[in-house]
């Protein structure tokens, strides 16, 4: 079954980074012109690495929270967008204001408009 998951959602999903079955959360920076949508979003992996050019979800930038995220403190990574399928449950969303600066970086990124 597919859902329509707005850009800002932060949802669990399958994780293709470790090769594993476990889940991550990411957060969905594609909307409804995905050519995927919605069965398929562009995304970028939630992670405790504060790495350079990462950005951290702060508390102001939480809305509409189901559930917390596990991993605290949490970032971003615009420069690893990928596919996200299968997405689970919807944690939280974020601020559009969070999002207009993830989705420019993530723009640089793959060279074009997200």
């Amino acid at each position: 079954m597919t859902r329509e998951l707005p850009r800002g959602s932060v949802v669990l999903a399958p994780d293709p980074y470790n090769g594993k079955s476990g889940r991550r959360p990411f957060v969905i920076i594609s909307g409804e012109n995905y050519p995927f949508y919605p069965a398929g979003y562009l995304g970028v992996p939630v992670t405790s690495q504060d790495k350079s050019n990462t950005y951290q979800i702060h508390e102001h930038d939480m809305e509409n929270i189901n559930e917390e995220l596990y991993i605290n403190p949490s970032y971003v990574n615009p420069w690893s967008p990928c596919q996200v399928n299968n997405a689970g449950r919807k944690l939280m969303e974020l601020s559009d204001d969070f999002m207009d600066i993830l989705a420019g970086n993530v723009a640089k990124a793959i060279g074009g408009d997200v």
